[in-house]
């Protein structure tokens, strides 16, 4: 399994709680908060078939191997203390199970759940070359 993953959000606040002290006047200050993360990963996985004929293929999945993910919160706000990290331990585990349904000898539909690297939640098409 190839995972890369790169998320990017962006909000504004304004508020109008900004004291000038050179006017002795509130003003009002529009502020940008910005999240961003990215995580590349790879790992073996190993599929331990407990059904598998013709039509139906069912599995369990185990993985390990390496990720590294990168995460920051930023802000144009003065007053706002941003947060930079990565992952500490670069290692990734993945446990899941898969499906296939054959339809025709060759061609079939599958779908996955797993926690860890990679979807919660996956599915596609099958073929048997």
């Amino acid at each position: 399994d190839i995972a890369y993953e790169n998320s990017f959000v962006r909000f504004t606040e304004t508020r109008d709680d900004y004291y000038n002290s050179n006017t002795n006047m509130y003003e009002t200050r529009t502020y940008t908060y910005d999240y961003k993360t990215n995580k590349i990963g790879f790992m073996p996985t190993f599929n331990f078939h407990v059904v598998d004929n013709d039509q139906v293929d069912v599995a369990l999945t185990l993985g390990a191997g390496y990720k590294n993910r990168k995460t920051a919160f930023t802000s144009s706000d003065p007053d706002f203390v941003g947060i930079n990290y990565k992952s500490l331990i670069p290692v990734a585990f993945k446990i899941g199970g898969t499906f296939r349904y054959f339809f025709t000898d060759n061609i079939g539909i599958n779908i996955g759940l797993g926690l860890g690297q990679g979807g919660l939640v996956n599915g596609g098409l099958s073929i048997k070359l």
